[in-house]
């Protein structure tokens, strides 16, 4: 791939961060309405997704990225700004990651994923210790969307290269998983979905004893076990692929039913004679 190429993408990455996270800033001075903080951020999902896959493989395939692509950055950056609720936890999310494509990149010499997950990782790893385990400084909206704008970003470029669906998403499929079950939790229980909550997953596990070190360490245990089976699709065997569809969806669901076997644990101990 032409290293020009790769460095435009690159950019374009960064642009679309840099400008999700000069959303989030504005957020966090001003508070914008939901209507109009969407609205921008439709705005700029659609002026950064064709170039994030105008370099995809020949034909439809970048038409069909940009169709869905738009409405993939908006959720997910809102997704990312929705899971930030505990100490370390979304730090992880990127760390872990950008790692992951980072490798990935190297193994399919993918120069802008090697780069784009690298970078993302090494911001999220030098902003580890200032928010673990005390929280010296937070994200606040304008981190949360920078992150959640690059990984995004990152992942329309992975589908759009040598990377598998489940390689490009498997990274972040916990936030999706655990944000997407709440809200439609939320939603079916008549619950306003779009006000402040302590009802995802890893808020529960906290709730239920955890310390934010804990849950934030068992979700990067989590998001890595997944993005080494998004990786297993990439080998080229069917059966392979099958196997780790099969189980990054066990995972997920054992994820998402953590909150459970936690409170059956607890009362279990609790119950025990002393």
């Amino acid at each position: 791939m032409a290293v020009g190429t790769s460095e435009s993408t690159l950019l374009t990455v960064v642009a679309v961060a840099a400008a999700f996270g000069v959303l989030g800033f504005v957020d966090d001075v001003s508070t914008l309405s939901a209507g109009r903080r969407l609205i921008v951020q439709i705005v700029i999902a659609a002026a950064g997704v064709f170039p994030l896959v105008s370099d995809a493989a020949d034909g439809l395939m970048p038409v069909m990225l940009a169709a869905i692509g738009w409405l993939w950055l908006v959720a997910f950056v809102n997704a990312f700004n929705f899971m930030d609720g505990i100490n370390g936890v979304s730090a992880t999310q990127v760390a872990v990651s950008g790692i992951a494509w980072g490798l990935v990149g190297l193994w399919r010499d993918e120069t802008v994923l090697t780069s784009g997950g690298l970078i993302v990782a090494a911001a999220a790893l030098a902003f580890l210790p200032f928010n673990v385990p005390r929280a010296r400084v937070f994200l606040g909206d304008v981190g949360s969307y920078f992150f959640g704008g690059w990984l995004a970003a990152l992942a329309l470029v992975a589908l759009g290269r040598q990377a598998t669906l489940e390689m490009a998403v498997a990274p972040l499929l916990l936030y999706v998983c655990d944000t997407g079950v709440t809200l439609v939790k939320r939603i079916t229980h008549g619950g306003r979905w779009r006000e402040a909550h302590r009802e995802h997953v890893y808020q529960r596990l906290v709730i239920g004893g955890w310390s934010h070190s804990r849950t934030t360490a068992y979700v990067g245990a989590v998001i890595a076990l997944s993005s080494l089976l998004g990786a297993a699709t990439m080998l080229g065997n069917l059966a392979v692929r099958v196997t780790a569809d099969a189980a990054l969806i066990l995972l997920m669901l054992g994820y998402l039913g953590s909150p459970t076997w936690q409170a059956r644990r607890t009362r279990i101990v609790q119950q025990r004679p002393r």
